[in-house]
């Protein structure tokens, strides 16, 4: 399935934000705690399974720790560093 992107306002990063009762949420927060039918629990993170930060296709969407988060992101920027700017690493 396509990404479904969030049409409405950005942050700085791309990310979808909707407003709720006053305070700020990124979108895609919003819609895996749809999919999951609950509340994302104390150290849960929303994670993108397509690294598209504007998508709120619940299906490439999932629960994981801020590890896991870390890990895709490095992987993302090592891969980006390979590929765009041909850097060779170990």
């Amino acid at each position: 399935m396509k990404c479904k992107i969030w049409p409405g306002c950005k942050d700085k990063d791309g990310y979808g934000m909707v407003k709720i009762e006053g305070k700020q949420y990124r979108a895609h927060r919003i819609a895996l705690e749809n999919k999951l039918g609950r509340k994302l629990q104390n150290g849960e993170w929303a994670l993108h399974k397509c690294d598209n930060p504007s998508c709120v296709e619940e299906s490439h969407l999932y629960a994981g720790t801020v590890i896991e988060n870390n890990r895709k992101a490095r992987k993302k920027r090592l891969t980006l560093a390979r590929t765009v700017l041909g850097v060779q690493y170990g």
